[in-house]
């Protein structure tokens, strides 16, 4: 995976094509620790869709275009799904800077799980900002995800998050203090495990 060209191609023709379409994109790279294994993913990108009616116009002139050029940076296969933002805490989007940490949590769709975003978004964010501190935690944006257009497939995952990080070294300290707390707190809206992956923001651009 070609981050740079991504970065610096991939995301700037998207800019160029889909102009209003957009309001904000913005790419992650995992951040792998010392003698940890491997990130099961090359990047994490996120896409704030202004009209989805307006979204898939422009998909529909450009979408090839964009195809053809995923050559010039992977092989690999995009996982893509659609969510709705439905709770959001802390500093603007907008105050997200290249450079800036991001744990990116994943909750995988389980068919049998029944995943209590209300409590998500009414409890446990709120109770991870009050524990870990603004000091720690800058922002948090979390997603529900939708149906698939075809109405076939699943989506991958039944909820994400990002919790921008303010301090790491703060954020590392009060995460050691309430991880038990955190993790006593998941079976109240899940049954599934959460996957959790440290990202750094790569780039990033607001319409």
């Amino acid at each position: 995976f070609d981050d740079t060209y991504y970065r610096d191609q991939h995301l700037a023709a998207m800019q160029r094509l889909y102009r209003d379409a957009l309001t904000r994109v913005e790419m992650r790279k995992p951040v792998v620790a010392k003698g940890e294994p491997p990130s099961p993913y090359a990047a994490i990108v996120n896409f704030w869709i202004t009209d989805p009616d307006v979204f898939a116009k422009a998909s529909a002139a450009h979408g090839q275009t964009l195809v053809q050029d995923k050559a010039h940076f992977t092989n690999s296969e995009q996982k893509v799904q659609t969510e709705i933002v439905f709770g959001e805490a802390g500093e603007p989007a907008s105050a997200v800077r290249v450079g800036d940490r991001c744990l990116t949590v994943l909750y995988p769709h389980d068919p049998a799980d029944r995943f209590d975003h209300e409590y998500y978004r009414d409890h446990h964010m709120t109770s991870l900002i009050k524990l870990f501190g603004h000091e720690a935690i800058s922002r948090m944006e979390i997603r529900k995800s939708l149906p698939a257009p075809d109405g076939r497939n699943p989506p991958l995952y039944a909820c994400t998050a990002n919790i921008y990080v303010a301090d790491e070294q703060i954020f590392a300290a009060a995460a050691g203090r309430n991880h038990q707390r955190v993790v006593d707190d998941i079976p109240r809206f899940t049954s599934v495990a959460p996957i959790s992956v440290m990202t750094e923001v790569l780039g990033a651009f607001d319409a």
